[in-house]
């Protein structure tokens, strides 16, 4: 499984993610976006989309 990382030193809070993910990986829990991993599909469609470059995925280990 993938992770998702977002660097909240860099997010904004914009929404974007949460507005465009097919997983709907992501929401805003006190102020702060919070990603489910479980949920992600590997898309990878959150990555170019932050305009801020605050989301990165980390692969497994095979």
């Amino acid at each position: 499984m993938a992770r998702v990382v977002i660097d909240y030193s860099r997010c904004n809070l914009c929404g974007l993610c949460i507005q465009y993910c097919p997983g709907h990986v992501f929401s805003i829990i006190n102020n702060r976006v919070v990603a489910r991993d479980e949920y992600c599909v590997e898309c990878y469609a959150c990555v170019p989309l932050c305009p801020t470059r605050a989301i990165s995925i980390e692969e497994p280990d095979p």
